[in-house]
Protein backbone atom coordinates (compact mmCIF):
# COMPACT_ATOMS: atom_id res chain seq x y z
CA UNK A 1 0.00 0.00 0.00
CA UNK A 2 2.89 1.98 1.08
CA UNK A 3 4.18 1.80 -2.64
CA UNK A 4 1.53 2.28 -4.34
CA UNK A 5 1.37 6.12 -2.73
CA UNK A 6 4.52 6.37 -3.60
CA UNK A 7 4.08 5.90 -7.05
CA UNK A 8 1.07 8.22 -7.46
CA UNK A 9 3.28 10.99 -6.08
CA UNK A 10 5.10 12.76 -8.83
CA UNK A 11 8.69 13.76 -8.64
CA UNK A 12 9.86 17.20 -7.05
CA UNK A 13 10.84 18.39 -10.44
CA UNK A 14 7.50 17.46 -12.18
CA UNK A 15 5.55 19.26 -9.78
CA UNK A 16 7.78 22.10 -9.85
CA UNK A 17 7.09 22.12 -14.21
CA UNK A 18 3.31 21.48 -13.70
CA UNK A 19 3.20 24.27 -11.39
CA UNK A 20 5.03 26.59 -13.39
CA UNK A 21 3.19 25.74 -16.63
CA UNK A 22 -0.27 26.00 -14.75
CA UNK A 23 1.01 29.96 -13.90
CA UNK A 24 2.58 30.89 -17.10
CA UNK A 25 0.24 29.11 -19.56
CA UNK A 26 -1.27 33.00 -20.27
CA UNK A 27 2.52 34.27 -21.22
CA UNK A 28 3.09 31.07 -23.32
CA UNK A 29 0.22 31.06 -25.00
CA UNK A 30 1.24 34.90 -25.86
CA UNK A 31 4.70 34.00 -26.19
CA UNK A 32 3.67 31.23 -28.66
CA UNK A 33 1.29 33.96 -30.66
CA UNK A 34 3.90 35.99 -30.75
CA UNK A 35 6.62 33.32 -32.24
CA UNK A 36 3.85 32.37 -34.96
CA UNK A 37 3.92 36.13 -36.38
CA UNK A 38 7.19 36.78 -36.14
CA UNK A 39 7.76 33.60 -38.55
CA UNK A 40 4.97 34.94 -40.27
CA UNK A 41 6.41 38.22 -40.92
CA UNK A 42 9.42 36.52 -41.44
CA UNK A 43 8.09 34.11 -44.74
CA UNK A 44 5.82 37.06 -46.02
CA UNK A 45 9.53 39.19 -46.48
CA UNK A 46 11.30 36.15 -47.90
CA UNK A 47 7.60 35.82 -50.39
CA UNK A 48 7.81 39.63 -50.41
CA UNK A 49 11.68 39.49 -51.42
CA UNK A 50 11.47 36.50 -53.94
CA UNK A 51 8.49 38.11 -55.90
CA UNK A 52 9.80 41.25 -56.37
CA UNK A 53 12.70 39.98 -58.06
CA UNK A 54 10.30 37.64 -60.16
CA UNK A 55 8.33 40.87 -60.91
CA UNK A 56 11.34 42.34 -62.21
CA UNK A 57 12.44 39.71 -64.41
CA UNK A 58 8.88 39.44 -65.65
CA UNK A 59 8.56 42.76 -67.08
CA UNK A 60 11.88 42.64 -68.44
CA UNK A 61 11.50 39.14 -70.30
CA UNK A 62 7.86 40.95 -71.16
CA UNK A 63 9.74 44.43 -72.95
CA UNK A 64 12.17 41.49 -74.85
CA UNK A 65 8.97 39.61 -75.85
CA UNK A 66 7.40 42.76 -77.49
CA UNK A 67 10.78 43.93 -78.70
CA UNK A 68 10.22 40.55 -81.15
CA UNK A 69 6.80 41.25 -82.02
CA UNK A 70 5.72 38.02 -79.40
CA UNK A 71 2.38 39.83 -78.04
CA UNK A 72 0.92 37.19 -76.26
CA UNK A 73 3.48 36.05 -74.75
CA UNK A 74 4.80 39.21 -73.37
CA UNK A 75 1.22 39.78 -72.12
CA UNK A 76 1.06 36.52 -70.46
CA UNK A 77 4.09 37.43 -68.51
CA UNK A 78 2.80 40.69 -67.78
CA UNK A 79 -0.08 39.07 -66.27
CA UNK A 80 2.19 36.92 -63.83
CA UNK A 81 3.78 40.25 -62.96
CA UNK A 82 0.54 42.08 -62.29
CA UNK A 83 -0.64 38.40 -60.29
CA UNK A 84 2.20 38.56 -58.12
CA UNK A 85 1.77 42.01 -57.32
CA UNK A 86 -1.75 41.84 -56.56
CA UNK A 87 -1.56 38.59 -54.57
CA UNK A 88 1.12 40.04 -52.55
CA UNK A 89 -0.58 42.80 -51.91
CA UNK A 90 -3.63 41.53 -51.21
CA UNK A 91 -2.32 39.56 -48.65
CA UNK A 92 -0.32 42.69 -47.02
CA UNK A 93 -3.42 44.35 -46.71
CA UNK A 94 -5.63 41.71 -45.16
CA UNK A 95 -2.80 40.29 -42.89
CA UNK A 96 -3.09 37.43 -43.82
CA UNK A 97 0.73 36.72 -43.93
CA UNK A 98 0.81 32.84 -43.28
CA UNK A 99 -0.72 33.08 -46.87
CA UNK A 100 2.06 34.35 -48.87
CA UNK A 101 4.50 31.52 -49.05
CA UNK A 102 1.54 29.14 -50.04
CA UNK A 103 0.70 31.82 -52.96
CA UNK A 104 3.69 32.41 -54.08
CA UNK A 105 4.87 28.58 -54.51
CA UNK A 106 1.22 28.40 -56.08
CA UNK A 107 1.84 31.09 -58.76
CA UNK A 108 5.45 29.82 -59.19
CA UNK A 109 3.91 26.27 -60.11
CA UNK A 110 1.69 27.68 -62.32
CA UNK A 111 4.35 30.17 -64.59
CA UNK A 112 6.50 26.56 -64.72
CA UNK A 113 3.94 25.12 -65.83
CA UNK A 114 2.68 27.28 -68.66
CA UNK A 115 6.46 27.53 -69.80
CA UNK A 116 6.74 23.83 -70.00
CA UNK A 117 3.31 23.63 -72.14
CA UNK A 118 4.39 26.46 -74.58
CA UNK A 119 7.46 26.05 -74.60
CA UNK A 120 8.88 29.49 -73.78
CA UNK A 121 11.81 31.08 -75.55
CA UNK A 122 13.19 29.16 -78.19
CA UNK A 123 11.93 25.79 -76.11
CA UNK A 124 13.65 26.57 -73.33
CA UNK A 125 10.72 26.57 -70.86
CA UNK A 126 11.50 23.53 -68.84
CA UNK A 127 14.58 25.14 -67.55
CA UNK A 128 12.49 27.17 -65.26
CA UNK A 129 11.38 24.13 -63.22
CA UNK A 130 15.21 24.23 -61.88
CA UNK A 131 14.55 26.74 -60.03
CA UNK A 132 11.15 25.76 -58.16
CA UNK A 133 12.55 23.32 -55.48
CA UNK A 134 14.60 25.71 -54.01
CA UNK A 135 12.11 27.92 -53.73
CA UNK A 136 9.28 25.52 -52.41
CA UNK A 137 11.10 24.10 -50.19
CA UNK A 138 12.92 27.35 -49.00
CA UNK A 139 9.34 29.01 -48.37
CA UNK A 140 6.50 26.26 -47.62
CA UNK A 141 9.65 24.10 -45.46
CA UNK A 142 10.59 20.10 -45.99
CA UNK A 143 7.13 19.03 -45.26
CA UNK A 144 4.71 21.61 -47.26
CA UNK A 145 7.62 22.18 -49.99
CA UNK A 146 7.85 18.34 -50.98
CA UNK A 147 4.22 17.77 -51.94
CA UNK A 148 4.29 20.94 -53.82
CA UNK A 149 8.02 19.58 -55.39
CA UNK A 150 6.61 16.03 -55.92
CA UNK A 151 2.90 17.33 -57.27
CA UNK A 152 4.32 19.63 -59.90
CA UNK A 153 6.72 16.61 -60.99
CA UNK A 154 3.24 14.55 -61.04
CA UNK A 155 1.37 17.02 -63.14
CA UNK A 156 3.93 17.64 -65.45
CA UNK A 157 5.12 14.04 -66.27
CA UNK A 158 1.24 13.42 -66.88
CA UNK A 159 1.02 16.55 -69.19
CA UNK A 160 3.83 15.03 -71.04
CA UNK A 161 3.62 11.59 -71.38
CA UNK A 162 -0.76 11.73 -72.44
CA UNK A 163 -0.63 14.99 -74.59
CA UNK A 164 -3.15 16.67 -72.38
CA UNK A 165 -5.06 20.12 -73.07
CA UNK A 166 -3.48 19.76 -76.33
CA UNK A 167 0.04 19.75 -75.14
CA UNK A 168 2.57 18.78 -77.98
CA UNK A 169 5.53 16.69 -76.75
CA UNK A 170 7.15 16.72 -79.91
CA UNK A 171 8.69 20.32 -79.38
CA UNK A 172 11.23 18.81 -76.87
CA UNK A 173 13.63 16.46 -77.54
CA UNK A 174 13.80 13.15 -74.86
CA UNK A 175 17.06 13.47 -73.99
CA UNK A 176 16.61 17.22 -72.99
CA UNK A 177 13.89 16.64 -71.02
CA UNK A 178 15.81 13.39 -69.14
CA UNK A 179 18.12 15.97 -68.41
CA UNK A 180 16.55 18.31 -67.24
CA UNK A 181 14.16 15.77 -65.08
CA UNK A 182 17.75 14.24 -63.66
CA UNK A 183 19.13 17.86 -62.85
CA UNK A 184 15.60 18.49 -61.38
CA UNK A 185 15.44 15.14 -58.71
CA UNK A 186 19.02 16.28 -57.78
CA UNK A 187 18.46 19.65 -57.28
CA UNK A 188 14.95 18.74 -55.18
CA UNK A 189 16.94 15.84 -53.22
CA UNK A 190 19.63 18.38 -52.37
CA UNK A 191 17.45 21.41 -51.24
CA UNK A 192 15.27 19.19 -48.82
CA UNK A 193 18.43 17.74 -47.29
CA UNK A 194 19.47 21.55 -47.18
CA UNK A 195 15.83 22.28 -46.16
CA UNK A 196 15.10 19.21 -43.57
CA UNK A 197 18.82 19.70 -42.14
CA UNK A 198 18.33 23.37 -41.66
CA UNK A 199 15.09 22.30 -39.49
CA UNK A 200 16.84 20.09 -37.43
CA UNK A 201 19.50 22.25 -36.31
CA UNK A 202 16.74 24.91 -35.31
CA UNK A 203 14.99 22.44 -33.53
CA UNK A 204 18.13 21.37 -31.50
CA UNK A 205 18.73 24.94 -30.85
CA UNK A 206 15.51 25.19 -29.46
CA UNK A 207 15.75 21.80 -27.27
CA UNK A 208 19.59 23.59 -26.27
CA UNK A 209 17.41 26.33 -25.19
CA UNK A 210 14.58 24.73 -23.11
CA UNK A 211 17.46 22.47 -21.37
CA UNK A 212 19.61 25.79 -20.55
CA UNK A 213 16.45 27.20 -19.00
CA UNK A 214 15.54 24.27 -17.23
CA UNK A 215 18.89 24.48 -15.55
CA UNK A 216 18.64 27.98 -14.57
CA UNK A 217 15.46 27.01 -12.51
CA UNK A 218 16.27 23.75 -11.30
CA UNK A 219 18.84 23.37 -8.33
CA UNK A 220 21.14 20.60 -9.62
CA UNK A 221 21.66 19.15 -6.40
CA UNK A 222 18.45 18.33 -4.96
CA UNK A 223 16.69 18.47 -8.06
CA UNK A 224 14.49 21.09 -6.75
CA UNK A 225 13.26 24.62 -7.30
CA UNK A 226 15.98 26.54 -7.66
CA UNK A 227 16.54 30.59 -5.83
CA UNK A 228 15.46 32.14 -9.30
CA UNK A 229 12.48 29.83 -9.67
CA UNK A 230 11.33 30.64 -6.24
CA UNK A 231 11.73 33.92 -6.03
CA UNK A 232 9.40 34.03 -9.06
CA UNK A 233 6.90 31.37 -7.76
CA UNK A 234 6.45 33.96 -4.29
CA UNK A 235 5.57 36.93 -6.49
CA UNK A 236 2.89 35.24 -8.56
CA UNK A 237 1.54 33.37 -4.83
CA UNK A 238 2.01 37.11 -3.55
CA UNK A 239 -0.45 38.50 -6.30
CA UNK A 240 -2.76 35.31 -5.76
CA UNK A 241 -3.41 36.05 -2.05
CA UNK A 242 -3.38 39.93 -3.10
CA UNK A 243 -6.06 39.56 -5.85
CA UNK A 244 -8.23 36.40 -5.14
CA UNK A 245 -7.83 36.28 -1.03
CA UNK A 246 -7.28 32.92 -0.85
CA UNK A 247 -4.87 31.69 2.54
CA UNK A 248 -1.39 30.32 1.53
CA UNK A 249 1.41 29.35 3.67
CA UNK A 250 5.23 29.16 3.53
CA UNK A 251 7.31 26.51 5.73
CA UNK A 252 10.93 27.02 5.94
CA UNK A 253 13.35 24.60 7.08
CA UNK A 254 17.29 24.63 7.90
CA UNK A 255 19.07 21.69 8.53
CA UNK A 256 22.06 21.37 10.52
CA UNK A 257 23.88 18.68 8.70
CA UNK A 258 27.45 20.28 8.36
CA UNK A 259 28.34 20.80 11.97
CA UNK A 260 28.19 16.85 12.74
CA UNK A 261 31.06 15.50 13.68
CA UNK A 262 30.83 12.30 11.27
CA UNK A 263 29.63 14.33 8.03
CA UNK A 264 32.95 16.88 8.59
CA UNK A 265 35.07 13.75 7.43
CA UNK A 266 32.63 12.42 4.36
CA UNK A 267 31.76 15.63 2.58
CA UNK A 268 31.43 13.35 -0.31
CA UNK A 269 27.69 12.06 1.34
CA UNK A 270 26.67 15.58 1.02
CA UNK A 271 24.31 15.42 -1.96
CA UNK A 272 23.31 11.76 -0.92
CA UNK A 273 21.52 12.85 2.26
CA UNK A 274 20.15 15.91 0.12
CA UNK A 275 18.37 13.31 -2.42
CA UNK A 276 17.11 11.64 0.51
CA UNK A 277 15.64 14.85 2.29
CA UNK A 278 13.71 15.31 -1.23
CA UNK A 279 12.31 11.54 -0.80
CA UNK A 280 11.43 12.63 2.42
CA UNK A 281 9.73 15.79 1.16
CA UNK A 282 8.08 14.00 -1.88
CA UNK A 283 6.67 11.37 0.54
CA UNK A 284 4.62 14.01 2.81
CA UNK A 285 4.28 16.70 0.58
CA UNK A 286 0.79 17.34 -1.63
CA UNK A 287 1.34 17.41 -5.48
CA UNK A 288 0.44 20.96 -5.16
CA UNK A 289 2.88 21.91 -2.88
CA UNK A 290 6.23 23.50 -4.59
CA UNK A 291 9.60 23.28 -2.58
CA UNK A 292 12.73 24.49 -3.68
CA UNK A 293 16.39 25.35 -1.98
CA UNK A 294 16.74 28.74 -0.91
CA UNK A 295 20.30 28.58 -0.09
CA UNK A 296 22.76 26.02 1.10
CA UNK A 297 20.61 23.82 3.51
CA UNK A 298 17.91 26.21 3.84
CA UNK A 299 14.74 24.81 2.07
CA UNK A 300 11.59 26.43 1.48
CA UNK A 301 7.71 25.25 0.84
CA UNK A 302 5.14 27.13 -0.85
CA UNK A 303 1.88 25.80 0.35
CA UNK A 304 -1.18 27.07 -1.57
CA UNK A 305 -4.04 27.17 -0.50
CA UNK A 306 -3.34 26.26 2.93
CA UNK A 307 -3.59 27.95 6.45
CA UNK A 308 -1.45 27.87 9.32
CA UNK A 309 -3.19 25.29 11.29
CA UNK A 310 -2.51 22.72 7.84
CA UNK A 311 0.61 23.73 7.46
CA UNK A 312 2.01 23.23 10.88
CA UNK A 313 0.50 19.65 10.35
CA UNK A 314 2.77 19.27 7.84
CA UNK A 315 5.22 20.86 9.52
CA UNK A 316 5.40 18.47 12.48
CA UNK A 317 4.98 15.44 9.78
CA UNK A 318 8.34 16.33 7.84
CA UNK A 319 9.87 16.85 11.26
CA UNK A 320 9.26 13.66 12.41
CA UNK A 321 10.30 11.54 9.38
CA UNK A 322 13.43 14.21 9.43
CA UNK A 323 14.19 13.21 12.59
CA UNK A 324 14.10 9.92 12.29
CA UNK A 325 16.20 9.72 9.23
CA UNK A 326 18.75 7.55 10.38
CA UNK A 327 16.42 4.73 10.81
CA UNK A 328 14.64 5.09 7.50
CA UNK A 329 17.84 5.30 5.37
CA UNK A 330 19.95 3.67 7.66
CA UNK A 331 22.69 6.00 7.75
CA UNK A 332 24.45 5.74 10.82
CA UNK A 333 26.74 8.30 9.90
CA UNK A 334 24.71 10.88 9.39
CA UNK A 335 22.51 13.09 11.99
CA UNK A 336 19.79 16.25 10.47
CA UNK A 337 18.43 18.47 12.95
CA UNK A 338 15.99 20.44 10.82
CA UNK A 339 14.43 23.50 12.39
CA UNK A 340 11.04 24.55 10.82
CA UNK A 341 8.77 27.68 11.22
CA UNK A 342 5.64 28.06 9.48
CA UNK A 343 3.73 30.96 8.26
CA UNK A 344 0.43 32.19 6.53
CA UNK A 345 0.62 34.49 3.66
CA UNK A 346 -2.40 37.39 4.40
CA UNK A 347 -3.16 39.92 1.55
CA UNK A 348 -1.32 42.96 4.13
CA UNK A 349 1.84 40.41 3.37
CA UNK A 350 1.28 39.95 -0.32
CA UNK A 351 1.66 43.97 -0.63
CA UNK A 352 5.12 43.63 0.50
CA UNK A 353 8.14 42.16 -0.66
CA UNK A 354 8.92 38.38 -1.20
CA UNK A 355 12.41 38.92 0.64
CA UNK A 356 11.25 40.76 3.65
CA UNK A 357 8.97 37.56 4.27
CA UNK A 358 11.64 35.32 4.12
CA UNK A 359 14.23 37.52 6.30
CA UNK A 360 11.37 37.64 9.17
CA UNK A 361 10.69 33.71 8.63
CA UNK A 362 15.11 33.45 8.97
CA UNK A 363 15.17 35.57 11.70
CA UNK A 364 12.25 32.73 13.52
CA UNK A 365 14.89 29.87 12.81
CA UNK A 366 17.46 31.27 14.59
CA UNK A 367 15.50 31.78 17.32
CA UNK A 368 14.08 28.54 17.17
CA UNK A 369 17.58 27.20 17.23
CA UNK A 370 18.63 29.26 20.50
Amino acid sequence: MKNIKLMQRTSATEKIKKFWLHENERKSQQKFHAEKLRLDDINFIMSGVFCSVAIIALIIFSIAALARQDINYAFTLFGFALAATTGIGAIWFTGADWLAKHYTTLLMALFCIYLFYTGGTNGTGPIIFLIFPSVALFLQGNYIGAYSVISLLIISSFIYAFNLFGFDNSQYADAFINRVLVVFVIISLLSYAFSYFKDKAERDFLESQEELEKCSIIDQLSGLANRILLEKLLSIELNRVSRYFRPSSLILISFDIENSEQFKFIGVNRKYVIKNIVKIFNKILRISDITGRWRGNLFLIILPETKIDQAQEISKKLSSELNNYKKLFNDQTTEIEPTITCKEIFSVDAKSNYLDIIKKMEANLIHNQL
